[in-house]
């Protein structure tokens, strides 16, 4: 198992989604943290990346970017992910 780290940016996500088959292949677990406001390419990227048969871990409280400034406000205080098979 490989965990590659993304920030959730537009052409990480669309490597994410053009690669999905190989990264489920070869067993690669992307941990995305999303950095936009705009979730619409994160959903479709994870909807491709089950499609293909692989997961994705992505952080729902993140450090950076848009969502950021709302961890208190809408996120947990402490870091979690969830897993999804």
């Amino acid at each position: 198992m490989y965990y590659p780290y993304f920030r959730g940016k537009q052409y990480e996500l669309i490597t994410i989604r053009e690669t999905s088959k190989l990264l489920a292949e070869k067993n690669f677990v992307p941990v995305i943290e999303p950095v936009r406001e705009s979730l619409g390419s994160l959903k479709k990227t994870l909807s491709a990346v089950c499609e293909a048969g692989g997961r994705a871990i992505v952080i729902v409280n993140p450090y950076h970017g848009d969502h950021k400034k709302r961890r208190g406000e809408h996120y947990w205080s402490t870091p979690r992910i969830f897993l999804r098979s």
